[in-house]
Parts: structure tokens; sequence; C-alpha cells
């Protein structure tokens, strides 16, 4: 190497020295940190009915009059254009928060148990005693409960038009001397196609009637029912077939805008029967609401939405019909 070249090395190698020591102080030598990221501006989307929060909670506990606490029983708060709802544990015991400070009607229900009400309840209070009355086939007339020679009831739950019903429940109603109703001794469930079956009941006087199988609890609730005595051995044919109502419809607010995340609420007059509520939910985003598999009858629907005067409207169901309803929203003050 000649000497020119070795002297042009030199220097070179002295001006990177420097370069590198200070490449290492900057990576030993934390610098100041980042600023913030800030945020996009986001609005959160109205909180529509039925999640609206408040900082109060109803608390009670549920009995079954004939055994002490009831466990898992469901609790609903229904007020104004809000439904919560809570389980009871295992001593009975409920608590439903995040009220606003309204009235509520409080309902207790439990499978095969008549419904316990209690109105005008405020969150904050003291807490609730809900007895509910034993199970409808919990109390039978003397005798009924021997199995001598016991016989079966089957048969098939049909649509008028020869279908199988689905959501339905055959409920073997047993009846004293002057045909009083003891309640169902036993559920059935329908399949598929529609056949439900009974293979080992007492011989008596009986009556099969059909529930919706989601609102079993509620035993006033039935569609079809039919007498048959069977027995000692005996086996018992019966089919029942009848037609549904169904209704749906939609929900608009202010400007014919769909109204979603309104409370909707059914209540039916069913024959000679008093009201009873037939179906409780939510509007959809774009509005819509649908009631299935609902006997004929009379009855009135409301609709409740926060900043919305609550809305009233009467209802007709007809068998085998579909009956289809808009509901349009007054805002509230105007």
């Amino acid at each position: 190497m000649s000497p020119a070249v070795r002297t042009a090395a030199v220097l070179l190698l002295g001006a990177l020295l420097p370069v590198a020591a200070l490449l290492v102080y900057w990576n030993a030598v934390p610098g100041p940190p980042l600023p913030a990221a800030r945020t996009s501006g986001f609005v959160p989307p109205e909180i529509p009915s039925g999640t609206i929060e408040g900082n109060l909670a109803i608390v009670g506990r549920v009995e079954a009059s004939e055994a002490g606490p009831l466990p898992d029983a469901e609790v609903r708060a229904l007020g104004p254009g809000l439904l919560r709802a809570a389980r009871t544990d295992g001593s009975g015991a409920f608590r439903i928060e995040g009220l606003p400070d309204e009235t509520y009607q409080v309902v207790a229900l439990a499978p095969l148990r008549p419904v316990t009400v209690q109105e005008g309840i405020r969150p904050g209070g003291s807490p609730l005693l809900l007895r509910m009355a034993p199970p409808y086939g919990a109390l039978r007339p003397p005798g009924s409960r021997t199995l001598a020679k016991p016989g079966a009831v089957a048969g098939r739950l049909s649509r008028t038009d020869g279908g199988p019903l689905l959501g339905f429940i055959a409920a073997l109603l047993l009846l004293d001397g002057k045909g009083e109703e003891f309640g169902p001794v036993e559920v059935a469930p329908a399949g598929f196609d529609g056949f439900y079956d009974f293979p080992s009941v007492p011989p008596g006087s009986y009556r099969v009637a059909v529930l919706s199988a989601k609102r079993a609890h509620d035993a006033r609730f039935r569609f079809a029912a039919r007498p048959v005595d069977l027995a000692a051995a005996g086996r018992a044919t019966v089919d029942l077939s009848f037609a549904c109502a169904d209704l749906r419809g939609t929900v608009r607010g202010a400007g014919d805008r769909p109204a979603g995340g309104a409370l909707v609420r059914l209540v039916l007059r069913v024959g000679d029967r008093g009201p009873c509520e037939a179906g409780l939910l939510s509007s959809g985003e774009d509005g819509s609401f649908r009631f299935l598999e609902l006997p004929t009858g009379t009855g009135e629907l409301e609709v409740h939405l926060p900043g919305f005067e609550t809305l009233r409207a009467p209802v007709e169901l007809v068998a085998g019909s579909t009956r289809q309803v808009d509901l349009r929203l007054r805002p509230a003050g105007g």
C-alpha cells in the first residue's frame, strides 16, 4: 500500500469513529416519550331502549310456597321503555341492577308455576319477597297417584292444513269428579313430526291441552283441548289440530325513520279469559318485529322508546292469518 493510500484510510477511519460513538449513545440513552395518540372524535351511538343504564337495583328473594327458596327462577323488571331480568341463586335471591329511578312491574316465572306479579315497585327500596304457588300438577284428587295398570295417551299436534306444529307442548290435565282441572300432571313436547306421547298414565279422566312451549309457565295460554277417559292398561289417541295467528310489524319514529330498539309488548284477551302477556321484545335495527304462534283473539300493542310518547294500538288476530301493522311514534312533548 502506497503512503498516500495509507494516509487516506487513516483519515477516513478517524472521521467514522465519532459517528459510531454517537450512534451507540443514542441507542443507550432513551429519548423523550412519544406524544399520545389522538382519538378520532368517535361519538357513541344512541343507546336503544332496553339498555338504559341507571345506578339503582331491585333485590329480593323468590320462594316456593310449598318448599322454601326457589333457585333458577327468572325475575323480570318491566318499566317505561326498559326490561331487565335476572335469575335466582341457590338461596332464591336475585338482584336486578342498572335501573333508573322509575316505577316497575316485577314478574317471577318458573316452569309450570303460575306467574307471580308485584306492581308499583321502585328500585333501592326494601328487599322483595315473591312467593310462587305450587306447580300445576302438584295438587291431585285422592287416589289419583295409583299406578295400577297404567295406560298411555298419545297423538299428533298439527296445523289445519295438516302440517306439524313446532314449538308446542301437550299437557295432560287431570280432572276431578266435577270436571275441574288440576293442572298439568305431565307435559310432552311435540316432535318434528308433531307427535307426542305419555307412555305411563294412571287410569282416570283427563284433558289434553296444547300450550306454547315458550309460555308453558302460563296454563291459561292454551290453543286447544280435548277430554279423554283412560281405562286401566288402555291406550287413547288424541289428535289436535288448530290454526295459529302471526303478528308482524314495523315501528317508525321522526321523519318516518325506522325505530330500532323500541320495546314492543303484546297483551291478548283470548276467549273469556282475562288479558295475558303474549310477548315482549325489542324491534330490530330496521324497526321490524314479529310475534309467532299466537292464539286468536283481541288485544293491544304497547310500544316504548325514550324520547317518544308511549304508543298503544288495538290488534285483532284471526286464525290461520298473518296480521301486518305499521306503527308511528310521536316525539314526547310534541
